[in-house]
């Protein structure tokens, strides 16, 4: 879906990022994207090369880059983010879903998820203790032996 627009996912990722946190470094901005600096270089180096994000480091600060995004950065991180919110959308009414539908259920999987977790710990817990050692887990001197 970005590969229309001459984008990768990262570098849209790093459009979004820079966005809402403007004046960071390419270290950080490589840590957000959770890839390597290496990586993250060449993300910036694509993103400069279209003029869609600035260098605003001042002379003398060495490798350190101060990442803004320019007003055609603004313009295609907008309009990326429609193309993938309307993909989405357009493929859950496809296959005749709707997409509030669709996306209450998702949070109704969260929540159950959630409550599946705190079961399982429950059920440990109360396993635990029928087993002789609820105290020995919260015992510190017999948790090991």
């Amino acid at each position: 879906m970005l590969r229309p627009e001459g984008m990768t996912y990262n570098q849209y990722v790093a459009l979004v990022t820079l966005g809402q946190l403007p004046s960071i470094t390419g270290r950080t901005l490589s840590k957000s994207l959770g890839v390597t600096e290496a990586a993250g270089s060449g993300i910036v180096k694509a993103l400069l090369a279209d003029d869609l994000i600035t260098n605003g480091a001042t002379p003398g600060s060495g490798n350190r880059r101060e990442l803004h995004l320019t007003s055609a950065g603004e313009d295609k991180s907008a309009h990326c983010a429609r193309l993938l919110g309307h993909s989405l959308d357009d493929n859950a009414r496809a296959i005749g879903i709707d997409p509030s539908s669709l996306a209450s259920a998702i949070r109704d999987l969260h929540a159950i998820g959630r409550l599946h977790y705190l079961l399982a710990v429950a059920w440990f817990t109360i396993s635990y203790a029928c087993m002789g050692n609820f105290t020995r887990l919260f015992t510190p001197h017999l948790r090991w032996l």
